[in-house]
């Protein structure tokens, strides 16, 4: 992090050893006037760093900026920078500010923020959602897939758990609520299969897994997700009544087959064959 002060005038009265390496000035050159220092910003970020500047002279007031510097040396950085007005006798007469490249962190905001959206676009995709569940019966976590697979709305928070059940199938809930009490007495990975009336999309399957976090040889939290399966087992049903009757046409040939055979074995398909050659004779 580098420290600066910029007078009113525009001309900066002092940098720091460090501000000189962030912007890849020679300090052997002094301290560059405020033109020559826009001219390293990347020029679609230099002029609202002017104009804040200006604003902070004029208004008096804290103004934080970030921007993009085009380093001579190291490539596109990320700068933040935070200027505090200094006044005298109700003017300002001095801004002292730093700066800080805050490069690393912001790409690794980026990366967590496009892992994020792979992770949102998969699950919706999937209709696959995830959350976490601690041993209160209180859900800590839902991902936003979560909510249109059981038909919540987002704006109303997450569900209860009791609230949750309450969209499962009646012959199901019971097992559900077992199964999630058995991961936390048992410390078990668990999943289950069950059925979820929901309020737009009617009758649908789910499968859901979930895995213990464990602290202190306790239980403390159940993370898991939830896929939506129907479409998955309504084509195996298909699939199951298509082999079915498949089976059922394979066997009907060859009851007809058994009696075609019998039929065929049991008429000589001669007798209306006339003649008494020897020849004929021998044929027949």
């Amino acid at each position: 992090m580098g420290s600066w002060s910029l007078k009113p005038n525009g001309t900066f009265d002092y940098w720091s050893p460090e501000t000189f390496v962030l912007f890849g000035f020679d300090p052997s050159d002094g301290i560059p006037t405020l033109p020559k220092w826009l001219t390293v910003l990347h020029p679609d970020d230099c002029d609202l760093v002017a104009k804040t500047l200006e604003r902070i002279f004029r208004e008096k007031v804290r103004i934080d900026v970030t921007y993009r510097v085009d380093h001579p040396k190291q490539g596109k950085r990320i700068m933040h920078s935070t200027g505090e007005p200094v006044a005298e006798d109700g003017k300002v007469t001095r801004l002292i500010g730093n700066t800080l490249d805050i490069t690393e962190q912001e790409n690794a905001a980026q990366g967590l923020q496009r892992s994020e959206f792979y992770l949102r676009e998969g699950e919706r995709l999937a209709r696959m959602g995830s959350w976490s569940l601690r041993p209160d019966g209180i859900f800590d976590y839902w991902s936003p897939e979560t909510f249109p697979i059981f038909g919540f709305d987002p704006l109303e928070g997450i569900p209860t758990l009791p609230k949750w059940l309450s969209v499962l199938h009646p012959d199901d809930c019971d097992l559900v609520a077992k199964t999630l009490e058995r991961i936390f007495r048992e410390n078990v990975r668990v999943d289950v299969t069950y059925r979820v009336d929901h309020p737009k999309q009617g009758k649908r399957i789910m499968h859901s897994t979930g895995e213990p976090v464990v602290e202190d040889g306790k239980v403390t939290r159940l993370i898991g997700n939830t896929l939506d399966i129907t479409e998955q087992e309504n084509a195996i049903r298909e699939l199951k009544k298509a082999f079915g009757e498949i089976r059922a046409l394979k066997d009907e040939l060859y009851k007809e087959n058994i009696v075609l055979r019998h039929e065929i074995g049991s008429t000589s398909m001669f007798e209306e064959v006339l003649g008494t050659s020897s020849a004929l004779q021998n044929v027949l």
